[in-house]
């Protein structure tokens, strides 16, 4: 028993703001200002249509953050 492993899986939302290029968007809603984004740098997100980013650092200083997609923006995002 001391070999199980046991977590549970987490999920925040958030919104994207603007893409800033094609590999690149900003995101808000998932943090507050004074967060410590060391701590979630490299973290996954993942859209409702499944595309998945990485979060490459803060944006500013209101709680927004970077997000990278390195096969590209997806053109469902991209035409909103």
């Amino acid at each position: 028993m001391s070999r199980l492993k046991v977590f549970k899986w987490k999920s925040k939302e958030g919104t994207i703001d603007r893409i800033t290029d094609q590999y690149n968007v900003i995101g808000k809603g998932l943090f507050k200002k004074e967060t410590d984004f060391t701590l979630f740098t490299g973290m996954t997100v993942q859209t409702a249509q499944g595309h998945v980013g990485t979060i490459e650092g803060s944006f500013g200083k209101s709680g927004k953050y970077k997000v990278n997609f390195p096969k590209g923006i997806p053109e469902d995002i991209a035409d909103k």
